[in-house]
């Protein structure tokens, strides 16, 4: 926003709030933010979209990493946003395919892809149809054998990876269920030694193998820009929902190393982030 010639407490104020992955506390957080009458709010999820969505029709939001934002009734458009949301959405299908591909290229021995994510929170369920059948497609291109593992809390998590063994991979989702229990997932996938490939960079910094997502920074900056229009006058029908063009991967060698992988190199120069 300083980039836009905003000063914050002088030309401009930020008010944060942190939900989490609790969608109760996201809607009393978001309840919050609208009784201030802010004139633009951001939102970091879907299900904090949502809650925002609930508690007003006026007060412009921008969003930045909905899956599917007509079928989450956040607008009847991309082009012309019908109501009072706009931002980036992420519906890029083939991503499921890339990160099967950059699983199998990291573990040539690799059998199985699993996919692990609560099926209740992200994008929505015809989103995620469209992205798990783009990777079982991929998958079975590649002779390799995809399950999908649906969580809704530790207990059921824990349940999943005790199911990994030997020839066995692991897809870990952008939820935020994921997101919660991050450090138990990737303690247990370490214990029980298979590659597993993660949403986010901060992921692999925690110890995780190997990430493949949009560029956080950049959907940051995105998001900067609408509301910096809003701000200075624009007419949100006017910003139509994009989708970001950059992705990013991140590989840690650190847990490479402890798993027994060498990562080839032409993953390593494809990489965005590489952590000794």
């Amino acid at each position: 926003m300083q980039s836009y010639g905003w000063i914050e407490g002088q030309t401009v104020r930020f008010e944060r709030r942190k939900a989490g992955s609790d969608p109760e506390l996201a809607k009393r957080e978001a309840m919050a933010l609208v009784e201030l009458k802010p004139d633009v709010l951001v939102a970091s999820s879907t299900v904090v979209a949502a809650a925002l969505a609930e508690r007003t029709r006026d007060i412009p939001i921008v969003f930045l990493a909905v899956g599917d934002p007509i079928q989450a009734g956040f607008t009847d458009s991309l082009a012309r946003p019908s109501r009072n949301m706009t931002g980036l959405a992420l519906f890029d299908p083939a991503v499921g395919g890339k990160i099967v591909q950059f699983l199998k290229e990291v573990a040539p021995d690799l059998k199985r892809v699993t996919h692990m994510f609560n099926p209740d929170i992200g994008g929505g369920r015809q989103l995620l149809s469209v992205y798990l059948a783009n990777a079982r497609q991929f998958a079975s291109e590649m002779g390799l054998e995809f399950r999908e593992a649906p969580v809704h809390d530790s207990g059921e998590l824990e349940v999943a990876i005790s199911m990994l063994g030997p020839g066995d991979g692991l897809w870990a989702g952008a939820d935020t269920t994921i997101f919660a229990n991050i450090k138990l997932i990737i303690d247990l996938v370490a214990r029980k030694r298979v590659p597993a490939i993660y949403a986010w960079p901060q992921h692999v910094r925690a110890g995780g193998l190997m990430s493949y997502s949009v560029d956080q920074a950049e959907l940051w900056r995105d998001a900067a820009d609408f509301v910096n229009s809003l701000l200075r006058g624009t007419r949100l029908e006017e910003l139509p929902i994009q989708q970001p063009s950059r992705y990013v991967m991140s590989i840690n060698l650190a847990t490479a190393k402890a798993l027994g992988i060498t990562i080839p190199r032409e993953v390593l120069v494809r990489a965005t982030e590489v952590i000794e």
